[in-house]
Order: C-alpha cells, then sequence, then structure tokens
C-alpha cells in the first residue's frame, strides 16, 4: 500500500477509535444523566383507535349518522 492509502486508513480507523472512546467517557462520566432522558411515544393509527376512549367513539359515531357524509378513509362502493 502506498504512504498515502497508510495516512487515510489511519487517520479513518484512528478518529473512528477516538470519537468511540470519546462517546464511552461522554456516557459513562456524566452525573445524574439519566434525569435527562427523554423517550418519545410511537403510536401507529390501529394503537390509537385501541386507545381511545368509548366515549370519543360515540361522540364520533354522532358525528356521523345522518350526516351523509363517510369517514375518513371510507370510500363509496362502485355503481353497478
Amino acid at each position: 500500500m502506498t504512504l498515502g492509502g497508510w495516512f487515510v486508513m489511519i487517520v479513518s480507523v484512528g478518529s473512528v477509535t477516538v470519537l468511540f472512546f470519546w462517546c464511552l467517557w461522554k456516557v459513562f462520566t456524566t452525573p445524574e444523566e439519566t434525569e435527562k432522558l427523554h423517550g418519545f411515544s410511537f403510536e401507529t393509527p390501529d394503537e390509537a383507535e385501541e386507545n381511545r376512549p368509548a366515549a370519543a367513539d360515540a361522540v364520533a359515531d354522532a358525528g356521523q349518522i345522518g350526516s351523509g357524509k363517510l369517514p375518513k378513509g371510507a370510500h363509496e362502493p362502485p355503481d353497478p
């Protein structure tokens, strides 16, 4: 391998190794970091329906009765 190849390889591997150990050092030496951790709740549409209270279903259904509107995502049947 040429001198340039050795240089690029050493810089690449060295920088990734330094970054890895710096991240480990930050994780293990930052005090009380667990109190600052925040998560997120990923909820799919089917889970949203399961978690929706029954009263909300009744209100949503009442708005659809006799209004002539189809629920969101519903399609009219094709004409024969």
